[in-house]
């Protein structure tokens, strides 16, 4: 599996792991949450490096912001854009952790959180 499925997935459960739901979802999304930690913590430290990589600076070195996003350098966008790329394409070793399209009944998921979710999700049988 490659790290941007499970770091989409993760983003996507984060919004919905204080939601009061039946135990037996919530003992599955704790398992899969502490499985994907490592992944994730990996995934958002190497992002950060690369970010503040081709971060622009000021004369003093220090990275510049606009409001509360780091200024980019335009000019080594495509060195930038290939590095994120091979973080994204990591492959990595996940648990075989699934939930049941059911499990997630009584939230409120779009069809952008449910793609994100898609290799995660079994549907009943």
């Amino acid at each position: 599996m490659q790290l941007k499925e499970l770091v989409k997935a993760i983003r996507t459960l984060e919004t919905v792991q204080y939601e009061k739901t039946d135990i037996s979802f919530s003992y599955k999304l704790m398992k899969f949450m502490k499985a994907a930690k490592d992944d994730v913590a990996f995934y958002d430290k190497t992002a950060n490096e690369i970010i503040n990589k081709y971060a622009l600076r000021d004369k003093d070195g220090n990275v510049v912001y606009q409001g509360n996003n780091i200024q980019l350098d335009i000019s080594k966008k495509e060195e930038m854009d290939k590095e994120i790329e091979k973080l994204n394409t990591t492959e990595i070793e996940f648990p075989n952790i699934k939930f049941n399209i059911v499990d997630f009944q009584g939230l409120k998921l779009s069809v952008f959180d449910l793609m994100n979710l898609e290799n995660f999700i079994i549907e009943e049988e």
